[in-house]
């Protein structure tokens, strides 16, 4: 009891700061919006999610923190992110728009194409909804349809998806269409991103109150059910703890398949802890070895394309003769009833890219810790002629005991690149941020891996990447090495390192380090460690 009195106290003083705790909340909020316009995911992020901690009840942060996850390709906390605002905000169809890009971007187009349908019946005139429609049909294979909802989206803002209508009717196939909509998001059209936040207001406090006293009756009636009550109201909580995050794929588990994937007799499937572009993540059981193991069924539309699924197999089979502490290590390749499994081992830990979210900078010591083992680790590759080709934050998993594993070598890099056919913005395997400038031509070579590491660096470093914005804006400024000098992002941090990233992140790769021993030493010296 007089905990509660305690706690009904501590609101109704706290409730006169509501009002600068609404300024704060849009002020994150804003941050958000205007980190999304100008491709700034991490930042996005990040904001986001100070704004849900100043005021958990409002839903806008919500979305914008799912947008953000989704193109820093961290689908699993993406999709439970939106899913908990759903759940809080069950009426705001809105969110469910929001809910099919995710899906969409984690290739789950048919389980996006129900959430849009939803989105579209409370909001049917909303172009951006129905540019959601489109991607998923064209991710079905529906071309034609998909080309009626992107009309439709041009019907309701020609001036937003007109450009977009007539490229895609220039397309030439559903690779290509698909393609399309993959290299542009189309975030430049989302409500949300440009949605003022609402203001604080008295009524704002009042219910705050009156909820605040529903909650407390429940705590006396159900006081022995309230942990299962919380739960049920919050909706499962987001960790930035990951396990075995395999092909980029940091994260809390999704929710499972409603069939899971039959296994080959030797295998038993725990849970569902992951998916992506690739296809879905689980954690299993060997059961002739006896131990835990992260299993991956591969994508329908790699699958069941016959080129695709041989390439893919190929690349797999040399990724899986790499034997290297820092390497994750693919214990198997199954093929079984039609499907195609990659069997991993199983890691419990977290991606840097979770760590730098939360941390938001590292000490240059504990960066170069880091930087040793991944150098290590590309410096063995590279000796066997595998390039990384999609090195980036999200494939670099920092271990309990200190050991850091480098994942997705080469093999959901090529999957992209054979599935877009380097056509449009996507001309070849790679996260844009991170691309080198030749990579984005389709030229892959070792110093493209270095490239990308130096990006991973300076982020570790900065607490951001070096290049924002997208498409052919990144591209210019990173052709032209427009970023700003890591020692005036950092105060403290030594000169000489501005000279080494000039060199690391230089656009003609004839002018980087060349080996990933060299990229280690030049940084140390540099450095100053």
């Amino acid at each position: 009891m007089f905990i509660a009195q305690s706690a009904l106290l501590a609101l109704v003083l706290a409730l006169p700061a509501q009002a600068g705790t609404g300024s704060l909340y849009r002020a994150k909020t804003a941050s958000a919006q205007e980190a999304i316009r100008d491709g700034n995911w991490g930042a996005a992020e990040s904001a986001a999610r100070e704004a849900q901690k100043l005021s958990p009840a409002e839903h806008l942060a919500y979305p914008l923190r799912a947008m953000a996850l989704s193109m820093l390709e961290r689908d699993g906390e993406a999709v439970a992110e939106i899913r908990t605002a759903i759940r809080m905000h069950p009426k705001a169809s809105g969110l469910h728009s929001v809910h099919a890009f995710v899906l969409n971007r984690a290739r789950l187009f048919k389980d996006a194409e129900k959430s849009v349908d939803s989105s579209i019946a409370g909001r049917p005139n909303s172009p951006w909804a129905w540019y959601q429609l489109a991607h998923a049909q064209a991710g079905v294979g529906d071309r034609d349809g998909s080309l009626r909802s992107l009309a439709q989206a041009a019907a309701f803002s020609s001036e937003r998806f007109g450009g977009r209508l007539e490229r895609a009717k220039g397309t030439r196939g559903r690779r290509d269409l698909l393609a399309l909509f993959e290299a542009d998001p189309a975030l430049d059209a989302c409500f949300y991103v440009f949605r003022a936040p609402r203001r604080w207001s008295r009524r704002d406090s009042q219910l705050q109150l009156a909820c605040a006293l529903a909650v407390l009756a429940a705590l006396f009636l159900f006081r022995r059910r309230l942990g299962g009550l919380l739960a049920a109201w919050a909706g499962e909580p987001v960790s930035s703890r990951s396990t075995t995050p395999i092909m980029g794929l940091p994260g809390p588990a999704a929710e499972g398949p409603k069939t899971p994937p039959q296994l080959p007799t030797g295998y038993r499937i725990v849970r569902q802890i992951g998916v992506g572009g690739m296809g879905a993540v689980f954690e299993a059981e060997d059961l002739a070895l006896e131990r835990r193991v992260a299993v991956k069924r591969l994508q329908d539309d790699i699958r069941d394309d016959p080129g695709e699924r041989e390439r893919f197999l190929r690349e797999a089979r040399t990724v899986a003769k790499l034997r290297h502490p820092s390497i994750i290590e693919i214990h198997a390749i199954v093929e079984h009833e039609g499907e195609v499994f990659l069997v991993f081992e199983y890691l419990e830990g977290r991606t840097l890219d979770a760590l730098i979210a939360e941390r938001k900078r590292l000490p240059v010591r504990e960066a170069g810790r880091i930087l040793g083992q991944i150098c290590s680790a590309l410096a063995y590759a590279h000796g066997r002629g595998v390039i990384h080709r999609d090195l980036k934050p999200a494939n670099i998993m920092l271990l309990d005991d200190g050991r850091v594993k480098v994942m997705d070598f080469g093999i959901a890099g090529g999957a992209r690149e054979g599935r877009t056919r380097r056509s449009m913005a996507e001309t070849a395997a790679g996260t844009p941020p991170y691309m080198a400038p030749e990579a984005e031509a389709g030229v892959v070579r070792p110093e493209s891996d270095l490239y990308s590491l130096a990006v991973c660096l300076y982020q570790m470093l900065a607490g951001e990447r070096p290049f924002h914005g997208s498409g052919a804006g990144m591209l210019v400024r990173k052709r032209e090495m427009r970023f700003e000098p890591v020692s005036k992002k950092v105060p403290g941090l030594a000169a000489a390192l501005d000279l080494f990233f000039g060199r690391a992140l230089q656009g003609d790769p004839e002018k980087r380090p060349v080996t990933a021993a060299e990229f280690e030493s030049e940084f140390r010296i540099a450095a100053g460690l």
